[in-house]
């Protein structure tokens, strides 16, 4: 019975990954925004919003501590909006698309590189502004799987509650609290 619920989240996840990726091109419209830091000394960043749009580009960085070393993370994650409405329900929601494929980071001690693979698939209510936290996998480039360390991605974003274009997003890292 607890498998069961464990699994459901991720099947709805890929159901609807499955639906955004079956919706019309006119429906999927998609340009950048341009991105630039808050503050050098913060280990946040965020979007400048020329105009909205379904996907944003945002300066990541921040700090995983941690054994082996302490790892720091920079680059572009691309976070994208799609509005999903509810025919049934009428509770649109929005489904947000975070891939920091293009974050990567350095160990303070060894130098080594390490990667983020893969995107995370997040599905919230329809509302002006979101806070999204995921844990994010990380290793070293080239190394073995089985050496995977964890971090924690938070993004601050806000989007049009019309269109779900997301209108401005921040974002950092952190060590997770477990």
């Amino acid at each position: 019975m607890k498998t069961t619920n464990i699994l459901k989240p991720l099947v709805l996840s890929l159901a609807v990954a499955a639906a955004v990726a079956a919706l019309p091109a006119a429906h999927a419209q998609t340009a950048t925004q341009s991105a630039a830091p808050v503050s050098s000394s913060a280990a946040t960043a965020s979007s400048t919003a020329a105009a909205p749009s379904a996907t944003s580009l945002v300066k990541v960085r921040g700090f995983v501590t941690g054994s082996p070393e302490t790892v720091g993370f920079t680059g572009t994650a691309v976070v994208n909006s799609q509005l999903a409405n509810d025919p049934d329900f009428n509770l649109p929601q929005l489904i947000f698309t975070l891939d920091m494929s293009g974050v990567s980071g350095f160990g303070s001690q060894s130098h080594a590189q390490y990667v983020i693979t893969g995107p995370e698939i997040i599905q919230r209510r329809l509302a002006p502004s979101h806070a999204v936290e995921i844990t994010f996998p990380f290793v070293v480039s080239g190394g073995s799987p089985l050496a995977t360390q964890t971090g924690v991605a938070s993004f601050a974003i806000d989007v049009d509650q019309n269109t779900g274009y997301i209108t401005q997003a921040s974002g950092s890292v952190s060590t997770p609290n477990f």
